[in-house]
């Protein structure tokens, strides 16, 4: 009886384990997503600012 009940406890701790893992690694790979949108849309603001500047920097020049 304590047996049947130990190898219970056991499943429910390798199943628990494996599910935990699984939903732990969707959650850093859904966090890696987000840093690599995050940091693609942060690259984008800068390209574009420093186009901006750019632009006003050489239609200063031309007046």
């Amino acid at each position: 009886m304590n047996e049947r009940i130990f190898n219970k406890v056991l499943t429910l701790l390798i199943a628990g384990a494996i599910i935990i893992s699984i939903i732990y690694g969707l959650y850093c790979l859904l966090g890696l997503i987000g840093c690599i949108i995050y940091c693609s849309v942060m690259v984008a603001l800068l390209c574009w600012i420093a186009e901006d500047i750019r632009h006003a920097a050489t239609e200063d020049q031309q007046l």
